[in-house]
C-alpha cells in the first residue's frame, strides 16, 4: 500500500521545479527527454551507509533537526516499526524502523506528528502504540514498551535433521528466524533469504540452543532425507516457560551402498540473489541427509570448506567447488536471451576477482563459453541449467525456450538439421564446438514435474538424435526457504562412504551417466547385468526395477520407456521389486520412473514436492557392434515429445 517513485529527467522539467515530486505534467515530459546520440546524461547520488542494520540509521540523517524520541523495549530482539497514523490511528505510510541496543533501550528522531507504532518480536509476537511529537519539542521520553513472553523450546545439541513446527490445531507451520520486517508487495510476504517454515539442526556448534515460539501445542515433525525414518513428538509449549524437544537420532532405513547423494545447484549469500549465509546453507544441507555439496555461486568461485570446518561437519559432507556462469544480456551474439550454466569443480584462487578463473557469458553464444571452460588445465563438468521454465514468459531464462540465436525455441519434434534446432549444432569458425558440446543437463530443478517434462522432451530428442548428457536432478536454493539437497542426484561410486570419497570418481561417473535423480523414492534398475549409464548387449533381455525408501515416503507406480516410449505401467509398493522382459529390433535406450501421491508426512514437511525418481538411460547394442548407434526420430513420435506438458 505504500510505494517508493524514484524519477530521473535528462534535462529539468519544463512545468515545475526539479526538486518536487513527479506530478502529472512532469512524467508527460518523458517522452521527449530520450538521449540523442553523442549526449551525455550525469547523475549525482548520496549513499548514506548506516551504523546499524535498520532504516532509523539513515532516516535520523535525513531528519536531523528534529526531535529525538528516547524509548526502551522488554525485548532487545524485537523490530520497532514507525509509521504515519492515519485518522483512525492506524499505520499509514512507513516512516522508519528501529533495531534497539542489548539493553532494549533506542532512539531515533522523527518530525511533529502523529505516529502509528508495532514492534514485532521472535515467536509471532507484538505489540502496537500510538508516539506524538509535538512541534516544539526538542527531546521525548517515550512509554516503555511490553511483549507479552514467548514459549521457550529448548532444542537437542546431539540431533539431524529438519524439524516442522505444526500447531496442533489447523494452522500454518511456524516461520524461524524471521527478520520481523514484516514487507509486503500488495498482501503478499516479503519473506528474508534466512527464514523459513522448518529449522534445520546438524549438531553443530552454530545451531541454535533454544527457539521461541507462540504459546501452543505443537506437533513436531522430523525428517532428514529419504534415507531416514521420520519421527514426530508432542509439545507443549507455555508462555514464559522452557520445554525440552526430546529427540533421538534418526535411523537409517534405506540406505544406497554403492551410490551417494549430490546436489550440483546450490547457492548462498556469496550469489548476488542470495542473502543467505553460507554456514546456515552448510548446516541445512547436512540436515537434509545429502552428501555432496557442489557450491555454484553465480559468477564466482567461492569454497565452501571454510564453512563446512566452522559448522564442525566434515564427518557430515563433503564438497566441490564451482560456479554458474550467467547471463542475462541479450546482445552482441546472444540477441534473444540468458544463459545459465554449472561448471565443476573450479579452482578457487583467494584474493582474485570473483576468487579465480570465471568465464564470461554475457553476451557470448553458448559454445563460446563451452570451448572456454574446455581450455582450463583441469577441464570441468559442465550442466546447463534449467533450459526450461514453468511458465511460458518473454523473460524467461530457459536456454531451450530462446537457443539464444536466432531467438526460436527447441522444437522436440524436429531433427537437429532443421530449423531452428539446427543452430545447435552449428559448429564455431574460431574452435569448432557447438552449443551441445555441455557434458550434463538439469532435468529436474526444484519440485517442478511440469518443468521436468518439458526439459526431458528436449533431452529425449538429442539423445534419439545421437546427442548424449547425463541428466541431473538438483535443488538450485538460494534461500533458507528452499529446501537444499532435494532434488538430488545420486551417482554411482563403489565405495560409496565419505571418507573414501574420490571427486575423481565422481566425475567419471557422471560423465558415464551412472546417476539417478529423486524427490524420495530410491532406485535400484539394470537391464540383465547392465547397471544404469551402461551397454546392453543382445535383443532381448529382462528389466529389474527395485524400489526403496523410508516409511514417510509414497510409492506406487513405476514406468519403463524404450526410446522415450511408455511401454509398461504398473503399481509398486515400497521394498518391492518388479520384471520386465524387453525385446528390441534396434539399438535403443531404457529409462525408467517411479511415482507417489504427495500426502501424509511427505506432504506436511516437503510442501510442493511430489515423490518422484527417474533414471539416466541404459544403452542397448542390438547389431553388437559394441555401442550404441542412436536410432533418431521415429516416424511416430512418443508422447512425451509431442505433448510434453501432460502428465504421462
Amino acid at each position: 500500500r505504500h510505494f517508493t517513485f524514484l524519477n530521473a529527467m535528462t534535462s529539468p522539467p519544463w512545468i515545475g521545479d526539479a526538486g518536487d515530486a513527479p506530478g502529472m505534467f512532469g512524467l508527460a515530459q518523458l517522452p521527449f527527454m530520450d538521449l540523442e546520440g553523442e549526449q551525455v546524461f550525469e547523475a549525482t547520488f548520496a549513499l548514506h551507509v548506516g551504523r546499524r542494520s535498520d532504516v532509523a540509521s539513515i532516516t535520523d540523517r535525513l531528519f536531523g533537526d528534529a526531535p529525538t524520541l528516547r524509548g526502551r523495549i522488554d525485548d532487545p530482539t524485537a523490530r520497532i516499526h514507525v509509521h504515519r497514523a492515519n485518522e483512525d490511528g492506524e499505520p499509514g505510510a512507513p516512516v522508519s524502523e528501529i533495531r534497539p541496543r542489548p539493553d532494549g533501550r533506542f532512539s531515533l528522531r522523527l518530525p511533529p506528528g502523529s505516529y502509528a507504532v508495532r514492534a514485532l518480536a521472535p515467536g509471532d509476537r507484538s505489540t502496537r502504540s500510538t508516539w506524538t511529537v509535538p512541534e516544539d519539542a526538542n527531546e521525548v521520553a517515550l512509554p516503555a514498551l511490553e511483549l507479552a513472553p514467548p514459549a521457550w523450546v529448548r532444542l537437542p545439541t546431539d540431533f539431524t535433521g529438519r524439524l516442522t513446527f505444526l500447531p496442533e490445531a489447523v494452522g500454518s507451520p511456524v516461520v524461524f528466524r524471521s527478520n520481523l520486517l514484516g514487507q509486503t508487495m500488495g498482501d503478499e510476504p516479503i519473506p528474508s533469504g534466512s527464514q523459513a517454515p522448518w529449522l534445520s539442526l546438524a549438531a553443530s556448534p552454530l545451531d541454535p540452543a533454544r527457539v521461541a515460539v507462540a504459546p501452543g501445542r505443537y506437533r513436531v515433525v522430523a525428517v532428514r532425507g529419504p534415507e531416514y525414518a521420520s519421527r514426530e513428538v508432542l509439545v507443549d509449549a507455555r508462555a514464559g516457560a522452557e520445554v525440552p524437544l526430546d529427540l533421538g537420532p534418526l535411523e537409517r532405513v534405506a540406505p544406497t551402498p554403492g551410490w551417494i547423494a549430490a546436489d550440483f545447484h546450490v547457492h548462498s549469500g556469496q550469489s548476488f540473489d542470495s542473502g543467505l549465509p553460507r554456514d546456515r546453507q552448510v548446516i541445512a544441507f547436512a540436515a537434509s541427509g545429502a552428501e555432496v555439496l557442489v557450491a555454484t555461486e553465480h559468477d564466482r568461485i567461492v569454497d565452501p570448506r571454510p564453512s563446512i570446518e566452522r559448522a564442525g561437519l566434515g564427518h557430515a559432507l563433503v564438497s566441490i567447488t564451482g560456479l554458474e556462469a550467467t547471463a542475462a544480456f541479450a546482445g552482441g551474439d546472444t540477441p534473444a536471451g540468458t544463459l545459465h550454466l554449472n561448471a565443476f569443480p573450479m579452482t578457487p584462487a583467494p584474493g582474485a576477482p570473483r576468487g579465480g578463473r570465471v568465464p564470461r557469458a554475457e553476451g557470448r553464444r553458448l559454445r563460446d563459453v563451452l570451448a572456454e571452460l574446455r581450455e582450463a588445465p583441469a577441464p570441468p563438468f559442465v550442466q546447463l541449467n534449467h533450459p526450461r521454465s514453468d511458465q511460458p514468459s518473454p523473460e524467461n531464462d530457459g536456454f531451450f525456450e530462446h537457443l539464444s540465436v536466432p531467438g526460436e525455441p527447441f522444437d522436440p519434434t524436429r531433427p537437429l538439421s532443421e530449423a531452428p534446432n539446427r543452430i545447435l549444432v552449428d559448429p564455431s569458425p574460431a574452435h569448432g564446438r557447438t552449443d551441445l558440446d555441455y557434458h550434463g543437463v538439469e532435468l529436474l530443478n526444484g519440485p517442478s514435474l511440469l518443468r521436468y517434462r518439458r526439459v526431458r522432451a528436449d533431452w529425449l530428442s538429442l539423445l534419439l538424435q545421437g546427442e548424449r548428457a547425463t541428466a541431473n536432478a538438483n535443488s538450485d536454493s538460494h534461500t533458507a526457504d528452499v529446501i537444499v539437497g532435494l532434488p538430488r542426484t545420486y551417482v554411482a561410486t563403489g565405495d560409496d562412504s565419505l571418507a573414501a570419497f574420490d571427486p575423481e570418481r565422481l566425475l567419471e561417473a557422471l560423465h558415464a551417466g551412472r546417476a539417478w535423480g529423486t524427490t524420495g523414492p530410491l532406485l535400484h534398475v539394470h537391464l540383465e547385468n547392465a547397471q544404469i549409464g551402461e551397454l546392453h548387449a543382445g535383443r532381448k533381455g529382462v528389466l529389474h526395477v527395485g524400489v526403496e525408501a523410508a516409511p514417510w515416503v509414497p510409492v506406487a507406480e513405476w514406468r519403463a520407456y524404450v526410446n522415450g516410449e511408455l511401454v509398461h505401467r504398473a503399481p509398486i509398493e515400497r521394498g518391492a521389486s518388479a520384471a520386465l522382459p524387453l525385446a528390441f529390433a534396434a539399438d535403443a535406450f531404457v529409462t525408467v520412473e517411479v511415482e507417489g501421491p504427495a500426502e501424509g508426512r511427505y506432504a506436511e514437511v516437503l510442501p510442493g514436492f511430489i515423490p518422484f525418481a527417474f533414471t539416466n538411460p541404459i544403452f542397448v547394442d542390438v547389431d553388437g557392434n559394441g555401442r550404441f548407434d542412436a536410432p533418431g526420430l521415429p516416424e511416430h513420435l512418443p508422447s512425451s515429445l509431442t505433448n510434453p506438458d501432460r502428465p504421462d
